[in-house]
C-alpha cells in the first residue's frame, strides 16, 4: 500500500480547511495513482472518511457516504477506515445488542459532484464551502443546492402541467401535491393530485416519464382509450416519454369523458 503524505491522516486533518484542500487532496490521490497506472506498478491509497460524509477509496475516488448514522457527525475530521470500523462496532452494540453490525451504513456510498468554491448556486446565488459541500445535485452539469433543485423543479412541473391541462380542455382544476410516488430521495419531485369537475388524476415523473394516474375519475376509462399507444398502460394509467405525449393523452382523456 502505498504512503505518501497526502496519504496520511494527519497530514489530511491538518492540511484540510476550505473547499479548495479537499479538492487540491483528491486530485493528488488520484495524480498518483495515474502515474503509478502508466508504469504498470500496482497501487492502493489508504482509506479515509472525511467530515462524516466524505468516503476516499483506495483508488482515488470520493464518494458520498448514504444512510450515516447521526452518530457519523460527531467522528473526528478525519477518521481511517479501520477507526470508522470500530467505532461502528461500538456504536451497534449499544445500539443493537441483539444483531450487531459491522458496517451497514453504505460506506462507499455512490459517487458524488463535489462542488467547487466556484460554483454559484443559480437559484439562490449562493455558493458552497465545507460546511454544506454535501449539499448539492447536479442537473445539466450545473450544480443547486438540494432545496433549491427541488423547489426550481417544481415550479417548472406546476407550469408545464397547468398548460397541458389548459390545453386538454380541462376548464377548472386544482393542484394538491402528493409525494413522489416511484422514488423518493433528496431530489424527488413531488407528485400532483389534480382535481378536475370529472374526478382526480394523478400525474407526475416516474425516471423518465410522466405517469398519469386516473383511477379516481368518476367516469370509468376503458383499455381501448389507448390501444394503439405502445407503451407501459393499464386500464388506469400509461405513462408518457415527453411532454407533448403527455398532453395527448390528457386530451384524450377529456374528450372521453
Amino acid at each position: 500500500m502505498l504512503k505518501y503524505y497526502f496519504d496520511d491522516k494527519g497530514f489530511i486533518d491538518s492540511n484540510l480547511k476550505s473547499l479548495d484542500d479537499l479538492h487540491e487532496i483528491v486530485r493528488l490521490r488520484r495524480e498518483m495513482l495515474e502515474g503509478h497506472k502508466a508504469k504498470d506498478e500496482p497501487s492502493r491509497l489508504r482509506e479515509f472518511l472525511v467530515l462524516g460524509k466524505y468516503y476516499l477509496d483506495t483508488f482515488g475516488q470520493l464518494s458520498f457516504v448514504t444512510d450515516a448514522p447521526d452518530f457519523f457527525n460527531k467522528l473526528d475530521k478525519v477518521e481511517t477506515y479501520k477507526s470508522v470500523r470500530e467505532k461502528i462496532k461500538y456504536h451497534d452494540s449499544i445500539m443493537k445488542p441483539e444483531y450487531p453490525t459491522i458496517f451497514s451504513y453504505g460506506w462507499g456510498g455512490h459517487s458524488t459532484y463535489l462542488p467547487k468554491s466556484s460554483d454559484i448556486c443559480p437559484v439562490c446565488n449562493k455558493g458552497w464551502d465545507l460546511s454544506n459541500s454535501s449539499d448539492v445535485l447536479l442537473r445539466d452539469k450545473q450544480p443547486y443546492h438540494k432545496r433549491c433543485y427541488v423547489v426550481l423543479g417544481t415550479h417548472e412541473d406546476v407550469v408545464k402541467f397547468t398548460k397541458l391541462f389548459e390545453e386538454a380542455g380541462f376548464a377548472y382544476f386544482s393542484f394538491s401535491k402528493l409525494e413522489n410516488g416511484y422514488h423518493l430521495w433528496e431530489g424527488s419531485l413531488p407528485w400532483w393530485k389534480v382535481m378536475t369537475i370529472y374526478g382526480d388524476i394523478t400525474i407526475g415523473w416516474r425516471k423518465r416519464v410522466i405517469n398519469i394516474d386516473w383511477a379516481d375519475l368518476e367516469h370509468p376509462i376503458g383499455e381501448e382509450l389507448f390501444k394503439e399507444e405502445d407503451v407501459t398502460k393499464d386500464s388506469s394509467f400509461i405513462h408518457a416519454w415527453s411532454w407533448e405525449k403527455a398532453g395527448k393523452y390528457l386530451k384524450m382523456l377529456r374528450e372521453s369523458l
